[in-house]
């Protein structure tokens, strides 16, 4: 990879997805056994341990991530490669969700909605502790709060839970079937490229091998892979399929509803029509929550007015407000934030489209959500990973590394410090974010300036 490491790798054709392709699927099935092997020996000597001690899980996810890239710089193959990552991924399966309490919410509005659809929304999980059949409400954090969850996540909670019903287990099967999309889109990557950059297996190694996916999948089941896999299938796949990619679209909107906006730059000119249809599939999943009398928005709002954290700009526009009137509403900063969001995103738009690529403007709009929204935390930029590895964007793939350093610097925040996080830890993983773009900048700025052989020539 040119901007990341120093190598080349030989091309390979595109492969076939016909059952001629055995060879590749022996090469699967011999890694899930050698990682199933893997698997059970760090379990059993140093399980427990990586998962309680912040520094050895550190160390644990460096090593994971260091392998892959001893592995792309001795040139193995795109076959070993994959085969590579699988193992790394059955090894990473050893942790327990330790580092946030979001599973817990998940497993509890599993139990919720098989209950009654509308449950999860009309009732906290506080008013169900003592009822039978919910042994996860007491569990949740901020449990006074309603879920923030939009209907279609819902009933993929409602399914962890009828698979935990029917086999015990709940929290097991919610972690097997995050690493069925996590792994879904591993090979998705892998294949598209393979099939459009022969040349540049060292796309799938920036995602394969980065320790964000690891973390945040196979270390606290977070249910944003979800959407990150429907979003990214709907963009690579289906542009000839208008009605299946809104659909995907939709259904990834249902993860994180920001992804509406990334319909600005896709579609071409039937834009407007993927839009409105888009749309109705979003608003129709929540049809059947509606009908019931379920309130879908309320711990959506909660969650919006009274939480915030890392956002450069909320801080900034909050400051700024501060100063004028000192006991002002929060919702104008998220306003103003929302705002710059918007402009930000009609700058994209209007951008010089030969210099700037579908995968680019995507990347961008992520990460200018970052720099505006009022929440972000690490998970978040699963999002914005796979199209920084596809672009082979250096910038994107150190900003998605650097901002674990979340779970570093405050190791105690999900244990109940309370819904707003200091300064401090925010203002040193953005300083070194904001570094990280500064130099990517610069060195764009001297590779413009340096003169090319046909420049030299001339």
């Amino acid at each position: 990879m040119a901007n990341f490491l120093p190598m080349k790798t030989r091309p390979l054709p595109p492969l076939p997805w016909g059952p001629e392709n055995t060879v590749t699927l022996r090469f699967i099935g011999l890694f899930c056994v050698i990682g199933l092997g893997l698997l059970g020996f760090v379990h059993q000597r140093f399980g427990h341990m990586i998962v309680q001690d912040r520094f050895q899980l550190s160390g644990f996810l460096t090593l994971l991530a260091l392998t892959g890239a001893g592995a792309l710089l001795m040139r193995a193959s795109p076959k070993w490669l994959l085969g590579l990552a699988v193992c790394v991924r059955l090894a990473w399966f050893i942790n327990e969700p330790a580092f946030t309490d979001d599973h817990f919410r998940y497993l509890h509005e599993g139990q919720a909605s098989l209950t009654h659809l509308a449950a999860p929304y009309n009732f906290p999980p506080a008013d169900l502790v003592h009822q039978p059949g919910h042994p996860w409400a007491a569990q949740v954090n901020h449990a006074q709060v309603t879920s923030s969850y939009f209907p279609l996540l819902q009933l993929f909670f409602a399914l962890t839970a009828v698979m935990g019903a029917l086999a015990g287990h709940q929290l097991l099967w919610l972690q097997l079937m995050l690493m069925l999309f996590e792994m879904g889109l591993l090979f998705f990557i892998w294949r598209h490229s393979l099939s459009n950059q022969p040349t540049q297996s060292s796309s799938f190694a920036m995602y394969a091998f980065h320790p964000l996916p690891l973390l945040e999948v196979y270390g606290n089941s977070h249910s944003d892979i979800i959407g990150v896999f429907l979003l990214v299938i709907s963009v690579f796949s289906l542009q000839r399929f208008q009605l299946w990619r809104a659909l995907l679209l939709a259904a990834a909107a249902h993860v994180k509803p920001f992804i509406l906006a990334f319909l600005l730059f896709l579609g071409d000119t039937k834009r407007k029509k993927l839009f409105a249809w888009a749309c109705l599939f979003f608003f129709g999943m929540m049809l059947p929550h509606y009908l019931l009398g379920a309130n879908v928005m309320g711990g959506f709002f909660t969650y919006a007015e009274h939480w915030h954290a890392f956002s450069v700009g909320f801080d900034f526009f909050d400051a700024l407000l501060r100063l004028v009137h000192p006991h002002a509403s929060g919702w104008i900063p998220r306003l103003a934030c929302g705002a710059g969001w918007l402009c930000s995103l009609f700058f994209i738009w209007r951008s010089d489209s030969d210099n700037m690529s579908q995968d680019t403007r995507l990347f961008w709009t992520m990460f200018t959500f970052w720099l505006f929204f009022p929440t972000v935390h690490p998970w978040y930029l699963l999002w914005l990973l796979p199209f920084a590895c596809m672009d082979r964007n250096t910038f994107g793939w150190l900003w998605c590394a650097i901002w674990l350093g979340h779970y570093l610097v405050l190791p105690n925040f999900h244990a109940g410090m309370g819904w707003q996080e200091p300064l401090w830890p925010r203002l040193i993983l953005i300083s070194g974010g904001l570094g990280l773009l500064t130099w990517k900048l610069l060195r764009r700025a001297s590779r413009e300036k340096t003169p090319t052989s046909k420049d030299c020539a001339s």
